[in-house]
C-alpha cells in the first residue's frame, strides 16, 4: 500500500479482498515499499560451511545501520558458490532488513482488518519473484541442490517496471538473482498533477481524464492531443530516468543483455 495511502481506503481494499477470496488457511503475502527496508549483497569470505550463519550475523551487525534488535532481517544465499572439503567458496548471500516500528506501521491496516499475514517482502523483491517464478517459470531449487545464482540465464536478462502512484520501481534479473533493482522517480500522480496544472481541473476530475484520455471531458474539454501535450514533460522524465537507470546497468554488467522490458 505504501505510505501515501489514506488509511480509510485501505481498510476498505481489505474488506473487498476479503469479501471476494478464500482466504481462511491460506499463506498470506504482502509486499511493502523497498525504502521501508534495506538490501544488501554480500560476497562471504571462505569459511567452514558450518559457520556460515555465524559469518552472515557478523555481517549483518556491519551492514545494518541499526542495532539488530531492532530490526527483522533474514538472508538467503545467491551466489554460485562451492564446497570444498567442508569450506565454503565464493558463497554471495542477500542480507533483508526493516525495522520492527515500520513492519509495525506496515501491518496495522490487516491487524485492524482481522487479516493474518504469513510473510512480508520488500515491493522490489516482490517484483522479482514474479519475473522468476511467474514470468520465467524458474522453480526454486531444492533443499542440497544448486543455489539460485546457478540458475542465470547465460547474459540473458529480463527488465520489469511496476509503475506506482508516486514513484516506480525498476527490477532486472537474470532469472538466477536481483541483479539491478531501483526506484524511479516518477508515477503515476505526476501524471495526473500534470493535468490538474494544465487544465485547471481538481485531482479527481484530472484523474478521470488521464484514465480516458480519448473520450476526453466532453465537447468542452481538451482533445486527446492537448492532453498529450500536457503530459508529454512526465513521459519524458519518466523515460530519461529509465535510460540512465538502464545506461548504469550495462556499464556495469558487460556481459548481461536485457531481451525485454
Amino acid at each position: 500500500f505504501g505510505p501515501y495511502v489514506n488509511p480509510k481506503l485501505i481498510r476498505e481494499a481489505l474488506v473487498q479482498f476479503m469479501q471476494r477470496n478464500k482466504w481462511r488457511g491460506d499463506h498470506i503475502s504482502v509486499s511493502v515499499p523497498g525504502k521501508a527496508g534495506l538490501v544488501r549483497f554480500v560476497k562471504l569470505p571462505p569459511v567452514e560451511e558450518k559457520r556460515v550463519k555465524d559469518i552472515v550475523a557478523f555481517e549483518a551487525k556491519q551492514q545494518i545501520p541499526f542495532k539488530l534488535e531492532e530490526v527483522v532481517w533474514d538472508f538467503q544465499k545467491i551466489g554460485a558458490g562451492m564446497v570444498i572439503d567442508g569450506l565454503a567458496i565464493d558463497t554471495e548471500v542477500g542480507l533483508f532488513a526493516m525495522k520492527r516500528d515500520v513492519i509495525s506501521k506496515e501491518m496495522q491496516g490487516y491487524r485492524d482488518a482481522k487479516l493474518e499475514v504469513t510473510t512480508i517482502q520488500m515491493g522490489p523483491l516482490a517484483l522479482a519473484n514474479y519475473l522468476v517464478h511467474d514470468l520465467l517459470k524458474i522453480d526454486p531449487p531444492e533443499p542440497g541442490a544448486e543455489e539460485m545464482g546457478d540458475m542465470g540465464g547465460g547474459g540473458k536478462c529480463v527488465a520489469a517496471l511496476d509503475i506506482g502512484a508516486e514513484e516506480s520501481t525498476l527490477v532486472v534479473t537474470d532469472g538466477g538473482k536481483i541483479i539491478m533493482q531501483r526506484p524511479v522517480n516518477v508515477g503515476g500522480n505526476h501524471f495526473t498533477r500534470a493535468l490538474t496544472k494544465d487544465f485547471k481541473l481538481t485531482f479527481g476530475k484530472a484523474e478521470h481524464l488521464k484514465r480516458n484520455a480519448a473520450k476526453g471531458l466532453g465537447k468542452d474539454g481538451p482533445d486527446l492531443k492537448t492532453i498529450l501535450t500536457s503530459l508529454k514533460p512526465v513521459l519524458t522524465d519518466l523515460v530519461n530516468e529509465l535510460q540512465r537507470a538502464l545506461t548504469y546497468f550495462t556499464n556495469t554488467n558487460r556481459n548481461a543483455e536485457i531481451e525485454y522490458l
